[in-house]
C-alpha cells in the first residue's frame, strides 16, 4: 500500500480510499468460488473458462469459451486453482484444447503435466509423486493421485510441445 498507505501522512490536502475484495467474485472466482491464476493468458482467452462446466464437444471445439497460454509455444506453464475452503482432493480431470491435429492451429495436447501443491502459502511447489496420468484427445485425461490430499490450492503444470503451445477448455475435481 506504498504510497497510498502514507498518503494521508504527508500533509496533502486530499483524501485518498483504498479498498480490498471482500467477495471471491470480485477478484475473478467463478460462481463456484473457484480462482484460477495463470503463468500467461491469451488476451481473447479467461481463465474462468476452466471450471465454468461447459463441456467440450471434442478438444477441438471452438465454440466454447477456453483457456490457452498462446503465443507461448514449447514452454513450461503453470495454472493455480484456488478453493473458498480447502477439499480432499483424489482426481483432477483436464479436457486439453487441441486444434493442431484439425485445423492446423498452434495448440496441442502438452508433451508432460503434472500435479503440484504446497504444504503453506509461501513455501515452494512441489509435484505430488507417484500420481497416473493419462493424456487424451477429445475426453478428459486424468491425474490419479496416490494419496488423496487436502488443500485450498494446487497447480496443474503444463510443458507444451516444441513449436506449439497448450491449452484447456475444461476441468474437474474428484
Amino acid at each position: 500500500l506504498i504510497p497510498y498507505g502514507i498518503w494521508n501522512n504527508r500533509k496533502i490536502a486530499n483524501a485518498m480510499q483504498t479498498w480490498f475484495a471482500v467477495d471471491r467474485k470480485a477478484i475473478g472466482a467463478n460462481d463456484d468460488g473457484i480462482l484460477v491464476t495463470a503463468s500467461h493468458c491469451w488476451k481473447l482467452d479467461s481463465t474462468k473458462a476452466v471450471f465454468d462446466k461447459r463441456l467440450p464437444s471434442s478438444s477441438s471445439d471452438d465454440t466454447i469459451p477456453r483457456f490457452t497460454f498462446w503465443p507461448r509455444c514449447g514452454s513450461t506453464e503453470w495454472i493455480e486453482v484456488s478453493f473458498p475452503q480447502p477439499r480432499v482432493i483424489k482426481e483432477i480431470q483436464v479436457y486439453w484444447f487441441d486444434d493442431a491435429f484439425v485445423n492446423l492451429g498452434k495448440c496441442a495436447l502438452p508433451a508432460e503435466w503434472k500435479i503440484q501443491h504446497r504444504m503453506f502459502p509461501g513455501l515452494p511447489w512441489e509435484d505430488v509423486k507417484n500420481v497416473k496420468y493419462s493424456t487424451i484427445r477429445n475426453g478428459f485425461s486424468t491425474a490419479v493421485l496416490p494419496k488423496a490430499i487436502e488443500t485450498d490450492t494446487f497447480r496443474i503444470k503444463v510443458k507444451s510441445s516444441p513449436k506449439l503451445s497448450s491449452g484447456i477448455l475444461e476441468a474437474r475435481v474428484k
